[in-house]
């Protein structure tokens, strides 16, 4: 009965109930939409059946505990009474039975005191098993005011029958309390669809609300914000062509720089082409011996010397090198092939490319044509 008592303001039909927030239950902190008050209706008529049930049996229990009366040869008198509680709640109510008879103090009890004594059982058995008018009176009264649940049902269009036909599970408190959690859980999740929806004034608000809780910088917002919502040079759009213009521009240099350099090649293989004849090839040059060291062996010829070069390439065995001397004649340059000098000790060898060329054609690999 406490917890029918204590589940009260919950229970209350939608109309009767001045206050449905669940905030002033136990249960939940979150308020139940309009389609669950047919399942708290059943819960509620679970209860109150479960609290007669259980009321009737602290009845029966009580009267079992009654030392039975011996009745006396006179007869027996059997006076049921109500019992107001002396508990502080209003329509609390206890149903006493109170037998009076007129008991012998002496002696053993004779044959019409055992045949009485078991008539009186017979009587507080019945008395058990049948509901007493008592009990038919306290329960019209829970109903006057906890209202009848089958009216209840009814006002929500539920059949009475078909509601009663619930399982023996749904008939256990326990279970019907774990069903009433797990419906009320289910209020606690997060929803994808946001249960109510801001107007167009407040929603700007809300929103910067929750960045100043989540801390987020203001600077970064408003560079968003511009970008998703602006139509200036900041905005999607103007972004989007901007970055569009400057892909088109890359593209278009790289097809630039990649001509510009195919340009380069051909111009160089034609310059090299052409400084053939006027080229001079110096081997057995010491490992030591660097561009300043050639122009002084030709130091007759340093107005008619265009570039000296050396290269990579070494002699496998000896570790010598071999250098180009470029010439801007032709005539210059066939002088100064018959030039006769030495570096670091060792004596250099002068030649025409030409004449490397055609004379020996395996020096020629010594010739640099691709730069």
């Amino acid at each position: 009965m406490a917890t029918a008592r204590s589940l009260y303001i919950l229970l209350l039909p939608r109309r009767s109930c001045p206050c449905r927030d669940l905030s002033l239950s136990p249960l939940s902190s979150k308020r139940i939409s309009d389609s669950d008050f047919p399942v708290l209706i059943l819960l509620k008529a679970r209860i109150l059946e479960s609290a007669s049930k259980r009321r009737d049996q602290e009845i029966r229990t009580r009267a079992s505990r009654l030392p039975t009366p011996i009745p006396s040869t006179t007869g027996l008198k059997l006076v049921s009474a109500h019992a107001r509680s002396s508990s502080p709640r209003r329509g609390a109510m206890s149903d006493v039975g109170i037998i009076s008879a007129a008991v012998q103090r002496s002696g053993e009890a004779s044959e019409n005191e055992r045949q009485g004594r078991s008539m009186g059982d017979s009587w507080a058995g019945e008395d058990r098993n049948m509901p007493s008018p008592t009990q038919a009176s306290l329960r019209g009264r829970e109903d006057y005011e906890l209202d009848d649940p089958k009216s209840m049902l009814a006002l929500f269009g539920i059949d009475p029958d078909s509601a009663a036909a619930q399982s023996e599970e749904d008939g256990d408190l326990d279970s019907l309390y774990a069903k009433m959690t797990n419906m009320l859980s289910k209020h606690n999740e997060p929803s994808d669809k946001p249960e109510t929806k801001l107007d167009q004034e407040v929603t700007p608000c809300a929103i910067a609300l929750q960045l100043e809780r989540a801390g987020t910088e203001w600077n970064m917002v408003q560079e968003w914000t511009e970008y998703l919502f602006s139509e200036g040079p900041n905005g999607h759009k103007e972004v989007t062509e901007k970055t569009r213009l400057i892909e088109k521009a890359v593209t278009d240099l790289d097809a630039v720089i990649e001509q510009t350099l195919k340009d380069e090649i051909v111009y160089r293989a034609a310059e090299e082409q052409a400084a053939v004849p006027c080229r001079l090839i110096v081997t057995n040059l010491a490992a030591d011996a660097d561009e300043d060291e050639i122009a002084y062996l030709f130091r007759e010829f340093k107005y008619d010397i265009r570039n000296v070069r050396l290269l990579d390439e070494r002699d496998p065995v000896k570790g010598t090198r071999t250098a180009h001397v470029d010439m801007f004649t032709r005539t210059a340059a066939r002088h100064a092939s018959h030039t006769i000098g030495d570096i670091y000790g060792l004596r250099v060898h002068v030649r025409l490319a030409q004449e490397v060329h055609v004379s020996d054609p395996i020096s020629f690999a010594d010739i640099d044509v691709s730069n």
